[in-house]
């Protein structure tokens, strides 16, 4: 009877020290494999929200701005009115017609590009807010496009409408611009050779002359393992008004 009694009693025994250990150390290797994982996981996600951001902000920015330039200079009913109705002289404004204009800052936040053009009531012409000409009158519209730094020191490429700046797309840090124009007759290309923002404002009588903008913007790239990492994006766009001209 003693010996049943002591085969039962090991037969009821626990883990060993030693498994237990041996258990414990393998549970924490897998546990720490799967967190790894995860993090991993969690990571790449992260990774790839932030880049389909920042590509969905560069189609946005620039989607817009190419919105504006290339209807730079457009006046409706020209059987009626001239460019001059809609674009008049005065102020940074050198030429009657003159359509682009610009300021020059080679650092940050960059150079800053106004666009005017004329809109018929409701008609199929936007500023670059999206909005169509309400005011119940043919009207000038005039759109200035800047890079800013809200109150919480958040870079946003803005529009100005001539009455105040609406935020279009953050993390913008940087916009450069140059002008592509026509300095005469001698080739069949309208646009001649490119012109800094600071050339341009240095000679002011090339301003009417400009046939293409050409807008470079620089965004903070939060898919970068580099802290501070940017990325620079840059797209010409043709002014449809003079787009081809040759003389």
């Amino acid at each position: 009877m003693k010996h049943i009694h002591r085969t039962v009693r090991r037969a009821q025994s626990g883990f060993t020290l030693v498994e237990m250990l041996v258990a414990t150390t393998v549970a924490v290797f897998l546990l720490g494999g799967l967190i790894a994982t995860l993090q991993s996981t969690r990571q790449a996600y992260s990774q790839q929200y932030e880049l389909a951001q920042l590509q969905d902000n560069q189609r946005l920015a620039m989607t817009i701005i190419a919105g504006v330039v290339e209807t730079a200079g457009y006046y409706p009913k020209p059987a009626t009115y001239s460019s001059a109705s809609f674009m008049a002289t005065g102020g940074a404004w050198t030429t009657a017609g003159q359509s682009v204009v610009g300021t020059a800052n080679v650092t940050e936040p960059g150079d800053t590009l106004t666009v005017r053009y004329g809109a018929d009531i409701i008609d199929n012409v936007f500023d670059c807010r999206g909005h169509q000409n309400d005011t119940g009158v043919i009207n000038t519209m005039v759109n200035t496009f800047k890079v800013v730094k809200d109150g919480a020191g958040i870079s946003w490429l803005v529009c100005n409408d001539g009455t105040q700046d609406y935020q279009l797309v953050r993390d913008v840090t940087n916009m450069q611009v140059v002008y592509g124009v026509h300095l005469g007759p001698t080739t069949g290309s309208c646009t001649d050779t490119y012109l800094s923002s600071a050339q341009m404002v240095a000679t002011p009588a090339n301003w009417p002359l400009v046939c293409s903008v050409r807008v470079s913007l620089t965004f903070n790239n939060r898919v970068s393992l580099v802290q501070g990492g940017t990325l620079t994006i840059t797209r010409t766009i043709a002014i449809m008004n003079t787009a081809g001209a040759n003389t």
